[in-house]
């Protein structure tokens, strides 16, 4: 039996260049996600206060890892919840504003993953 190693991929989401779109946003700094990869945890640092949105999901293509997402007053690192699970497809990391549109702020996300 072959152990995985955990292996972490790193997106940004900037407002200065990622703008304040709703919907899927594709994110200017990201890491695709190999197909096989098991989503285990994701932990975000939002280093610039985020300001509009209180709506947002967190996505690997089209899959959702972690809904619902509020940041107001989430300064700092803060490790998310999310249900373990298998991509069938590779991805990039993306966001899904379901809010308003977002007017400032900037966060990195970091997804924890195994190869299966």
């Amino acid at each position: 039996m072959s152990i995985s190693k955990l292996r972490v991929a790193k997106a940004i989401y900037d407002f200065a260049v990622d703008g304040t779109a709703t919907g899927d946003i594709t994110l200017a700094q990201t890491e695709s996600i190999p197909a096989g990869a098991i989503i285990l945890r994701v932990t975000t640092n939002e280093t610039d206060t985020i300001a509009g949105s209180t709506d947002i999901d967190l996505q690997v293509g089209s899959v959702k890892i972690a809904e619902t997402i509020n940041f107001t007053g989430d300064a700092g690192v803060i490790s998310r919840t999310v249900v373990p699970v298998e991509l069938a497809t590779a991805g990039d990391i993306m966001i899904h504003n379901d809010g308003s549109a977002i007017s400032d702020g900037a966060i990195e996300i970091f997804v924890e993953y195994a190869i299966a």
